[in-house]
């Protein structure tokens, strides 16, 4: 822990650091979230990392390409030419299976008021995998996260698809834009509900509240079971006016 410091101390005093203060900001606030609340390994409880090695090689990657709007197998993730519409997303990309560590990580910062770093440790394998498989973005892209309610905002604190987002667009060197959609109405839980049930939920709900037009966009959301929110996004965003949409789930549910 002292060496935790000790290192945030000399970072912070090279002038380097200086060139951008939240970049001080953030590291001194996750030092002191260190400090109060020591890491532990979600897979086997390790001190001093969120993640270890051994486990990361124990995560199922998902290899299973599937068009969103008919859960069938594609190439690459690309929606089929007889699936799409004006209002469907270009490709879905989801690098993880949902289960066991995964699962575990998404759950436990989602309903368990874990620290988030779990999100942004994923997120960071995540884009090494999408940088192997050759995933790239042009200057008119956007990352943009699927909202939450403003109750379920206000009860969890924070919305998990922002964390994950924010750091796919630092890596990616693209924008982040957090304000563009907006859930206007409160739905049941998707987790709850039957596979048709879940695309009736969110008809509608989504509302587009920023210019996206010729835009293309990477929307992120944790997890994707069957599309419907995905998919309800995208329609929000095309009727406003964007290119392309490519979807991005941490995990994929597999049944």
């Amino acid at each position: 822990m002292s060496s935790l410091i000790t290192s945030t101390i000399r970072c912070i005093l090279d002038l380097n650091c200086f060139y951008n203060l939240s970049n001080v900001v953030d590291i001194l606030f996750k030092t002191i979230l260190d400090i109060l609340f020591p890491p532990f390994c979600a897979g086997c409880g390790k001190f001093g990392v969120v993640i270890c090695l051994k486990c990361i090689e124990r995560i199922e990657f998902n290899h299973l390409n599937t068009c969103l709007v008919c859960g069938g197998q594609s190439i690459k993730g690309f929606t089929h030419p007889s699936c799409a519409t004006f209002y469907t997303p270009e490709r879905f990309i989801s690098p993880f299976v949902y289960s066991d560590l995964v699962r575990k990580a998404i759950l436990e910062g989602k309903f368990r008021g874990k620290t988030f770093y779990l999100y942004e440790t994923l997120a960071d394998i995540a884009y090494y995998y999408l940088y192997e498989v050759g995933i790239a973005f042009g200057n008119e892209a956007l990352v943009i996260p699927v909202p939450l309610s403003h109750e379920k905002l206000s009860l969890r604190g924070f919305n998990q698809s922002d964390v994950i987002a924010q750091v796919l667009a630092a890596r990616f060197g693209v924008p982040f834009v957090g304000n563009v959609l907006k859930k206007i109405k409160e739905t049941r839980p998707q987790s709850r509900l039957a596979r048709g049930e879940r695309f009736v939920n969110v008809s509608g709900v989504f509302q587009v509240s920023a210019l996206v037009h010729g835009k293309d966009v990477l929307l992120v959301d944790d997890v994707c079971t069957t599309g419907a929110t995905f998919l309800s996004c995208c329609r929000a965003l095309k009727e406003a006016g964007t290119r392309f949409v490519w979807c991005f789930s941490l995990a994929r549910a597999v049944n």
